[in-house]
């Protein structure tokens, strides 16, 4: 469920990005200077932007950008990293671990609320249990996106007696996340090359990068 961006490949200045590639992994991103330097900032920048926009869409595209309990808050971009040669980025459903203990503040509205004097309609309080599961927040909404992406297995209430019981069935993988993201992938990473591809250009314009290619 996590979908990285990898630049090696993707520009058409591909030699001088190489040479960049090789000289992180040999040295380090510290090791870099000059234009070297600042064509890797540009393209961690880049890469954050590209991240951003990936998630927009994604979250756009599975219904859940105007979802009053806030589960779009599920879907999240990570960090840029650099490793090895690489430059990746990713968008994910949160990890419970560390999708934060943020609570929805969505009050779902009743009709009595509107009417309190019309007949008829439930005028039981809400119960604990009902009202937990309304309070839902990112770290809840991730799991439940997570059901959905990836389904589940067989699923029983517990044991009685060394036997299984109350089975609740199971949840077949609907891909809502992965498929979201497929529907703009190419298009973010064809943003990100023009930018990546842009950036050296000037730098080479300038003096401050060798043009390898």
């Amino acid at each position: 469920m996590e979908i990285k961006f990898d630049v090696q490949g993707l520009m058409q200045h591909k030699k001088t990005l190489e040479a960049l590639m090789l000289h992180m992994e040999n040295g380090g991103s510290r090791s870099l200077d000059g234009g070297e330097k600042s064509l890797y900032n540009s393209i961690r920048r880049y890469m954050a932007d590209a991240e951003t926009e990936l998630r927009k869409l994604t979250i756009g595209t599975m219904g859940i950008a105007h979802d009053p309990r806030a589960s779009r808050y599920g879907v999240s971009r990570d960090k840029v990293k650099s490793k090895k040669g690489m430059i990746r980025g990713q968008i994910k459903i949160f990890q419970p671990k560390t999708a934060g203990s943020m609570t929805s503040t969505y009050v779902q509205p009743r009709k009595l609320d509107q009417n309190p004097h019309q007949r008829g309609g439930n005028r039981v309080p809400r119960s604990a249990r009902t009202q937990k599961m309304l309070d839902y927040g990112p770290r809840d909404r991730g799991f439940i996106l997570r059901f959905l992406e990836g389904g589940t297995g067989q699923r029983t209430a517990g044991t009685r007696n060394g036997r299984l019981h109350g089975n609740r069935g199971s949840i077949a993988p609907r891909h809502y996340f992965s498929r979201s993201v497929n529907q703009h992938i190419d298009v973010v990473m064809q943003h990100l090359a023009e930018k990546i591809d842009q950036r050296i250009s000037d730098l080479v314009n300038k003096g401050t990068l060798s043009n390898l290619d």
